[in-house]
């Protein structure tokens, strides 16, 4: 019998062939997963830490506004006590009794008997001239120390007095050295500045104060209504 050679040849190949491949295949696989790995880039850690879970940044506080100056007090209409140091001043009005900050005194018409006819409403807009108890008032300048005493009013508070009369301020007088109550009529009586005598300032007239209003202005004469003509003569029957 005679065997084709070729054949043999070709079997043989064929299983060598059958024998190494997985060999083959095995060897390639490792070698692409190993390729694989090797250009894998490493997983970098994270740069920084993450703020931790409800963590807010501390706002600074901002500045409080600072508190706005309170506006200056305006003359008070009613003294402190302890004003009892009574001088005089010199105006254009004459010579009268102040008090130791520069404030006008006035006496009241009606007052008798060294005793004060104003309270309630009255001494509100004519405030008496009060002292500490038991305080003796003392004058200088042309002041006659022997004419100042002091009386207890109604509410218990102590009001000085000169030449017999109690002395008072005057609501309206917003600053030393005015005299907006001299001459005026009010709560039943006359009020007058004090003279250094004692006796009232009369026939004074008080500082100037703006007029309550404008005067007004008078009205124009009244002219011809428009398109009116002038009466006529009488008519000649001729």
């Amino acid at each position: 019998m005679k065997i084709n050679t070729r054949y043999v040849f070709a079997a043989t190949a064929a299983a060598s062939v059958a024998l190494a491949a997985p060999t083959l295949l095995a060897q390639t696989m490792g070698g692409l997963d190993a390729q694989q790995i090797g250009q894998q880039p490493a997983q970098q850690a994270p740069t920084g830490s993450a703020p931790a879970p409800g963590a807010s940044a501390s706002a600074s506080p901002s500045a409080s506004p600072s508190a706005s100056a309170s506006p200056s007090a305006s003359p008070s209409a009613s003294p402190s006590a302890g004003l009892g140091a009574i001088a005089t001043s010199t105006t254009a009005l004459g010579e009268f009794l102040v008090d130791g900050q520069g404030r006008s005194l006035y006496e009241f018409e009606i007052d008798t008997n060294g005793q004060s006819n104003c309270s309630g409403a009255c001494a509100g807009a004519w405030p008496p001239l009060i002292v500490q108890a038991g305080e003796t008032p003392t004058g200088s300048g042309n002041v006659q120390n022997n004419q100042l005493s002091t009386i207890t009013r109604t509410d218990g508070s102590t009001q000085v007095t000169y030449a017999g009369r109690p002395l008072y301020y005057y609501a309206g007088d917003a600053q030393p050295g005015q005299t907006n109550g001299e001459g005026l009529n009010q709560f039943g009586g006359l009020w007058y500045l004090v003279q250094p005598d004692g006796t009232p300032l009369t026939g004074a007239s008080p500082s100037p104060s703006p007029s309550a209003s404008a005067s007004a202005s008078p009205s124009p004469s009244a002219s011809a209504a428009p398109g009116a003509s002038p009466s006529a003569g009488p008519t000649s029957p001729y």
